[in-house]
């Protein structure tokens, strides 16, 4: 290499006037004029410029001026930066020359600031046409990766762009198309479908890159679509449909829609022709959309599979463990544990509900099922016990003519005879009856939530006709049960409901923002917010109260908790005998003590009758007889239950 004369700042007025000179890199130092002092990075533009200085060499001179020995040099520090990184990783050494534009001391600062502000960069159309280029010079995609130093899909991305069809390329290269929209029109490589629909949204240059998209790709499947999915692209190409890479979304897009839904079709009927017992059985390409017309049919749940059971259990315990984990110990790992579980549990859950869920043969006449697949992750789904308007018809007549062969068999005399009590008194053993329900439905999480769960979408999605049948009291206040004589709080169902209360974790109630109790709400364990919830349903229970056998959904929660009224409730002098009338005490002593007893009392005053019965059901019970030793166990008004 040959040495360069010392320079004076006279001889260089301008960077023009200097010719290039190749200095040994080992005679370089970095100026501390110099703007860039950043070595190189694992960025993408880092590896395009090593790839190059491999190629190629250093292509734009660097700047330099002579300082003894040694030039320093105050421009073209990211050049300089990925020099010494090639020189620490032996890819060069010392002796690598590097062609320097000579300048004085003087001019370095401006020097530096000229390459770095007053740079202009290509248009983005000549690169493009560049990549088109050197594809046309003969040389491969991977050849152009490896001299860029990026990766095969970009300079394919390049070379997309490059080729979108020239009138919109002349748009580009005018900026009357922005890269965003050239982005949108290349998102297919069919230049006639660009083109035609650039005409067909009106020539306009304003549309909005992704409405240019949808435009282009309307006619066509993305691959991450959830008909797709369900289809499969493999069966897809199978029966030899056409697709296309779409580069920028890094997806496939189908191209023969009409195949694809035929081959959607084909397969939701072969899965609906697999299925029987049913009046009728359709198929939609909606999903769950297709459902909303339809009526449901009443369903029985089987109890949960042992191992299924056990796996619920299992998760549930886990999540609860998590749930009460200090703050300070709860990590990522442990979060990112308890998402999964969650995730698992409502699949777990979703798949029990299905295969648990069945409905009556003998409903089955009444209804059908619609095969369907899931509009977000494409897999079958087959909704069953739906019922059309005519269905709905044919099943109520069908209950109704049920209800009246039950009706005739019952006994017509006790069915149609009148009160034997107060319209005040039946009202306050249907209080207490009430009470009683409440104080068990408390105790019993998986009930009150799913009958908080039925009244919300009963309320939200019934038919405004019947939102005002309702079994809880929506407004999510506390329902009154106090009796007109005021011995509500002496009831063993009112102390029961205290017991329960006392139990509840209800400190969070304490703290003054709302926002903190329910961050404090939340932390509870699921087992105490189960507790919470039972009895706030429990203490808004506003049906009950009727005669038993009126309200049927009453006495189906009645059966489920095994609610023993007697236990909960006792007659006395106070709450009901003192309230009866004297035909009414001499008709009760009949049925209970028997038509003797009655008779020898026919004639006793009413205070004498309420103090006989008052002791049949709270005195000493050393003189009663076995009879009667079981009418104080087990018989109450027949007004609350059994």
């Amino acid at each position: 290499m040959s040495n360069t004369p010392e320079l004076t700042s006279t001889d260089h007025e301008s960077i023009a006037t200097n010719i290039p000179v190749a200095i040994e890199f080992g005679k370089l130092r970095r100026s501390k004029m110099n703007m860039r002092t950043i070595s190189p990075k694992n960025s993408p533009e880092d590896r395009e410029l090593l790839a190059s200085i491999r190629a190629k060499g250093i292509i734009q001179n660097l700047c330099a001026y002579p300082v003894g020995d040694t030039y320093e040099v105050p421009a073209g520090g990211r050049r300089f930066g990925a020099l010494e990184y090639l020189l620490k990783k032996g890819e060069i050494t010392t002796e690598f020359p590097v062609y320097c534009l000579l300048i004085s001391e003087d001019e370095a600062t401006d020097t530096s600031l000229i390459e770095n502000f007053q740079r202009l960069a290509p248009h983005p159309a000549d690169v493009y046409s560049a990549f088109s280029e050197l594809l046309a010079q003969g040389r491969t995609v991977s050849s152009i990766a490896k001299t860029q130093g990026i990766s095969e899909t970009q300079v394919e991305k390049y070379l997309r762009l490059g080729n979108v069809h020239n009138v919109l390329f002349k748009l580009f290269r005018k900026d009357k198309l922005s890269f965003e929209q050239m982005v949108a029109f290349a998102s297919t490589a069919d230049k006639k479908l660009q083109l035609a629909t650039f005409k067909a949204i009106g020539e306009n240059c304003d549309a909005r890159p992704h409405y240019i998209r949808d435009q282009l790709q309307a006619s066509r499947q993305s691959s991450d679509s959830a008909l797709v999915k369900f289809v499969t692209l493999e069966a897809y190409q199978e029966k030899g449909g056409a697709t296309e890479q779409d580069l920028f979304a890094d997806c496939t897009m189908l191209c023969d829609v009409e195949l694809l839904v035929t081959l959607a079709e084909e397969k939701l009927q072969k899965a609906a022709d697999s299925i029987n017992g049913w009046k009728w059985v359709s198929t939609s390409m909606e999903g769950s959309h297709s459902l909303y017309h339809f009526h449901q049919l009443p369903s029985k749940t089987l109890p949960t599979p042992k191992a299924a059971a056990e796996e619920e259990r299992m998760i549930s315990d886990r999540i609860e463990d998590l749930e009460n984990t200090e703050n300070d110990d709860f990590n990522e790992e442990l979060d990112r544990e308890y998402e999964a579980l969650e995730s698992r549990l409502d699949i777990l859950r979703a798949k029990i509900d299905k295969e648990c869920t069945v409905y009556s043969e003998d409903d089955m006449p009444y209804g059908g099922c619609v095969v369907t697949f899931n509009q977000q992750t494409g897999e079958l789904e087959i909704h069953t016990g739906l019922m059309t308007d005519e269905d709905l018809k044919g099943f109520q007549s069908k209950d109704t003519k049920t209800e009246a062969d039950s009706e005739t068999q019952t006994d017509k005399p006790n069915a149609n005879a009148k009160p034997e009590i107060s319209s005040r008194l039946s009202y306050d053993l249907g209080l207490y009856r009430r009470s009683i329900i409440k104080a068990e439905l408390a105790k019993n999480p998986k009930i009150a939530t799913d009958l908080l769960h039925f009244q919300t979408c009963v309320s939200v999605l019934g038919k405004p006709e019947y939102r005002w049948l309702r079994t809880l009291d929506m407004s999510f206040s506390t329902v009154c049960d106090e009796s007109s004589i005021g011995d509500y709080r002496d009831t063993v169902a009112a102390k029961s409901l205290d017991a329960t209360h006392a139990k509840l974790d209800i400190g969070w109630l304490s703290l003054k923002s709302e926002h903190k109790q329910f961050e404090s709400f939340r932390a509870l364990s699921t087992a105490k917010k189960q507790a919470l919830v039972s009895y706030c349903v429990a203490l808004q229970l506003l049906s009950g109260s009727t005669k038993p056998g009126k309200d049927k959904l009453i006495e189906s929660i009645i059966t489920e908790l095994g609610v023993s009224f007697k236990d909960l409730w006792h007659p006395c002098a106070d709450n009901y005998f003192s309230r009866l009338t004297i035909p009414l005490l001499l008709a009760l002593g009949k049925r209970l003590r028997g038509a003797a007893w009655s008779n020898s009392h026919a004639n006793d005053s009413k205070k004498s009758l309420v103090e006989s019965f008052q002791q049949l059901f709270h005195g000493s019970d050393d003189s009663l007889s076995d009879k009667e030793k079981a009418v104080r166990t087990d018989w109450i008004p027949p007004e609350i239950g059994k």
